[in-house]
C-alpha cells in the first residue's frame, strides 16, 4: 500500500458518524483531509458524492489507516464509496480530491457510516431511531447515507423494506442491516423496493443503512422505510394502517411502494388460525403477502398470491402474534388497497358493520356475501352427542366461487373442511360441549372466487344453556355451555318449574372453564320428585 501524507492536503476536521459533511475542491488540484476515530473490527462505510461541478469533476476518496498507510480507494463520474473493516485501532483519514486533478473543480457530500457506535443525523437529514410498524420518509441525495437505529433482542423476527417514492438518474433503494457487533446480516439492492429479513441471534442496537445502489452509486430520490420486529409493541404512522385485529372482523389497508402493514393479535396455545388478505384495488402488479409470526418471533406461515393469500395454523405457544402484510411480486413493487381478516378459535367474535358472520339464531338461515379476503365466522354452541349439520350453498357465483365450509370445536381442532363447486356441507356428532366455529369463504384454487350465500343447518343457535341431564347409575351428570370463559355460574335446582326463582336452591357455584362450559355430577334419586335446574352466570 502506497501512504499519501496529511500535510498534502488541506485538513477539513473530524468526520461524525452519520452526518452529511460537505467540501469544495478548488482550486485545480486541491485535496481535502478529514478524520475520524474506529476501533479494530469496526465497519466503516464512506461515501462521496459530488454536488456542483467544472470541467468533469470526477470525486475520489481515498482511505488511510492510523499508520497513514492507504487501505481503500474509490472514485466514480459522480459517486464513489468504500467499505472496509477497521484492522486497527486510531484515527484514520479520508482523503477526497478528483481523480484526474489537472482541470476540474467541484463540491462534494461525504457521509460517514461506522458500526458499532452512536450516530447524528445532520438538520435537515434523515435517520435516527425507527418505530415498529411506523413507516419513515427519507431523502437520498447524491454522497447521501442515512443511518437509522433499532434496538431488538435475540431471537426477533426483523424486516425492514425500503420503497423508492420519487427518483432522479436512476435512484435504486440499497438497504443494509448491521448488528450490534457491526457485522453486515443482509443487504439487498433494487431498482424499486428493497428488503431485508432475518432473525436476531443477539440482542442490542442494529443500523439500518439506506443509499442509493446503481451501478455508479449517483441515483438520488425520496423514499420509505419501514420496520417490522417481532418482541416489540406496533405503533401505527397517522393515516397509516395496521394495529389490533378483531376476531372476525374485515380490516381494511394500503399498500404503498415500500409499506409494510403490521398488525397484532393475541392467542392461547392450541387456537386455531386463519389470516386471509385480498387485493381490493392494485397498481403496478399488486400481489398480496402475508406473514403470521409467533410469540417468540419465529415465522410461523408465510402465503403470497396474485390475489387473495391466506395462513393457517394451529398455535403451539400463547401470546401476541404479528401478521405483516405487504406487496409479495418479484420486485415487491405493486400497491394497492386490501382486505386483512382474522378467523380465530378460543376468542370472542364479532362482525365489521355491513359484514356476515357471528352468533347463529335458530330459525333463521343467514344469507352473506365473499369478496376478496373475505372470511365470515359463523358461532354456536352445542353439547356432547347432538347432531351438527351445515350446508353452505352458492346463491350468485359472481367469479369463480366455491363455497367452503371449515368447522372448528372448542378445543380449537379443525373438524372438517369441505368445498364444492356449489355446495359444502357438515354432517356429524359433537364429540365435546362448546362453542364450535364455522369459517365460510371461498375455496377455490386461488381463493379468488366471489359470491353469494346462504348458510342454513338443524336449528343450530349460539347462547348460555343446559344440556340434557345424563343419568349413570346413582348419579346424575349435568352440564352446561355458552358461559364466558372463566365467569361465575350458580346452578339452581327445584322440584316445581313455575315456582319463584327466590325459592330455588343453590347446589353448585363455581367457574366456567376455558371453553365456557361446565360438568357437574349429582347424586340421583330415582324413587325422588322430578328434579328441574337452571343456570345462571354472572358477569
Amino acid at each position: 500500500m502506497l501512504a499519501w501524507g496529511v500535510n498534502a492536503a488541506l485538513a477539513q476536521g473530524a468526520l461524525t458518524n452519520g452526518w452529511a459533511h460537505t467540501g469544495t475542491i478548488s482550486p485545480i488540484g486541491d485535496a481535502d483531509a478529514w478524520t475520524f476515530s474506529a476501533t479494530t473490527g469496526d465497519r466503516l462505510v464512506i461515501r462521496v458524492g459530488e454536488i456542483s461541478q467544472t470541467n468533469a469533476f470526477t470525486p475520489r476518496i481515498r482511505l488511510q489507516n492510523p499508520g497513514l498507510v492507504e487501505v481503500a480507494a474509490d472514485s466514480g463520474a459522480l459517486a464513489a464509496e468504500i467499505a472496509v473493516t477497521a484492522t486497527n485501532t486510531g484515527t484514520y483519514t479520508v482523503i477526497v480530491d478528483d481523480a484526474v486533478g489537472t482541470s476540474a473543480t467541484g463540491t462534494y457530500r461525504l457521509t460517514l457510516a461506522r458500526f458499532p457506535g452512536a450516530s447524528l443525523v445532520a438538520p435537515g437529514d434523515n435517520g435516527g431511531p425507527t418505530t415498529n410498524g411506523v413507516m419513515h420518509l427519507g431523502t437520498i441525495l447524491t454522497g447521501d447515507l442515512d443511518l437509522w437505529t433499532f434496538t431488538a433482542n435475540n431471537g426477533d423476527n426483523l424486516v425492514v423494506r425500503m420503497g423508492q417514492i420519487t427518483e432522479t438518474n436512476t435512484f435504486y433503494t440499497w438497504v443494509r442491516l448491521y448488528g450490534p457487533d457491526g457485522a453486515l446480516l443482509e443487504s439487498s439492492v433494487s431498482a424499486t423496493v428493497a428488503e431485508v429479513t432475518m432473525r436476531a441471534t443477539n440482542s442490542g442496537t442494529f443500523i439500518v443503512l439506506v443509499g442509493d445502489g446503481n451501478g455508479g452509486l449517483y441515483g438520488s430520490g425520496d423514499y420509505r422505510l419501514t420496520l417490522a420486529r417481532t418482541g416489540d409493541p406496533v405503533v401505527v404512522s397517522p393515516g397509516d394502517n395496521g394495529g389490533p385485529m378483531t376476531n372476525g372482523v374485515m380490516h381494511l389497508g394500503t399498500i404503498l411502494t415500500g409499506d409494510l402493514d403490521l398488525w397484532t393479535f393475541t392467542a392461547n396455545n392450541g387456537d386455531n388460525l386463519v389470516v386471509r388478505m385480498g387485493q381490493i384495488t392494485e397498481t403496478n402488479t399488486f400481489y398480496t403477502w402475508v406473514r403470521l409470526y409467533g410469540p417468540d418471533g419465529a415465522l410461523l406461515e408465510s402465503s403470497v398470491s396474485a390475489t387473495v393469500a391466506e395462513v393457517t395454523m394451529r398455535a403451539t405457544n400463547s401470546g401476541t402474534f404479528m401478521v405483516a402484510a405487504g406487496d409479495g411480486n418479484g420486485g415487491l413493487f405493486g400497491s394497492g388497497d386490501y382486505r386483512l381478516t382474522l378467523a380465530r378459535t378460543g376468542g370472542s367474535l364479532e362482525v365489521a358493520s355491513g359484514d356476515e358472520g357471528g352468533p347463529l339464531i335458530a330459525g333463521i338461515d343467514p344469507e352473506g356475501v365473499i369478496s376478496f379476503g373475505d372470511l365470515d365466522v359463523y358461532a354456536f354452541t352445542i353439547c356432547k352427542g347432538e347432531h351438527i349439520n351445515l350446508r353452505l350453498d352458492e346463491l350468485i357465483d359472481q367469479g369463480t366461487f366455491f363455497p367452503w365450509l371449515r368447522l372448528y370445536g372448542p378445543d380449537g381442532a379443525l373438524l372438517q373442511s369441505l368445498s364444492g363447486s356449489a355446495t359444502a356441507q357438515i354432517n356429524l356428532i359433537a364429540t365435546n360441549s362448546g362453542t364450535f366455529i364455522a369459517v365460510v369463504s371461498d375455496g377455490n384454487g386461488a381463493l379468488s372466487g366471489i359470491g353469494t350465500y346462504r348458510l342454513t343447518s338443524n336449528g343450530l343457535l349460539a347462547g348460555l344453556r343446559l344440556c340434557p341431564p345424563i343419568i349413570s347409575g346413582a348419579n346424575v351428570n349435568l352440564g352446561g355451555v355458552g358461559g364466558v370463559s372463566n365467569a361465575t355460574y350458580i346452578l339452581y335446582t327445584h322440584t316445581d318449574v313455575v315456582a319463584p326463582a327466590a325459592s330455588w336452591a343453590p347446589i353448585r357455584t363455581n367457574q366456567f372453564d376455558p371453553f365456557g362450559t361446565f360438568h357437574y355430577t349429582n347424586v340421583f334419586n330415582p324413587s325422588g320428585a322430578a328434579r328441574h335446574f337452571y343456570l345462571l352466570e354472572q358477569l
